[in-house]
């Protein structure tokens, strides 16, 4: 098909926004990622695929505490402090 997505979200067919013809209104969708609205369900897909973005909250505020603040996932550990084991 040639699309490339960075997330496939599983969710109830009920909550995807539609036209009264019956077309996805993708913005509307689009707009409601953006907001954050799905971040529950990714997270429990990261727990259950165990990938990179799975290491706790606690992590950063009671066992390392790194130089400067963390951002993001993508964020090097070793360049805000971190040493390795």
């Amino acid at each position: 098909m040639g699309v490339n997505p960075d997330y496939l979200i599983p969710v109830n067919k009920e909550i995807i926004p539609k036209t009264a013809i019956g077309k996805i209104q993708r913005s509307q969708l689009s707009q409601r990622f953006n907001t954050g609205e799905f971040k529950p369900i990714i997270k429990q897909i990261d727990i259950l695929l165990g990938n990179a973005n799975t290491i706790p909250d606690w992590f950063y505020r009671q066992v390392w505490k790194p130089k400067s603040p963390i951002t993001g996932i993508h964020d090097n550990f070793f360049e805000l402090g971190g040493i390795p084991c």
